[in-house]
């Protein structure tokens, strides 16, 4: 194998994590409005997904939204229903 082939390769393995850090942002930010315990945990799969791949920062990222996500909508009923 030549050095551009390597080049290539690992060129690609980059473009695809960071789209799959992308993926996960989107779904998780679009679940903060949109039906958040399953956007919420897809974007946390997929978040670490993104960190496995390469793609920290977006795939953390995705983490921390999603997560507080699904916390927030099953937490924010108990909190209305306790006052």
């Amino acid at each position: 194998m030549a050095k551009s082939e390597g080049r290539n390769l690992l060129t690609f393995k980059t473009d695809t994590s960071v789209i799959v850090g992308y993926v996960a942002l989107f779904l998780a930010l679009f679940s903060i409005t949109f039906y958040p315990l399953v956007f919420g945990s897809l974007g946390v799969v997929i978040g670490l997904l993104a960190v496995r791949y390469g793609a920290r920062t977006l795939g953390f990222t995705a983490i921390g939204f999603g997560g507080f996500s699904v916390l927030f909508s099953l937490l924010y009923p108990l909190m209305i229903s306790a006052f």
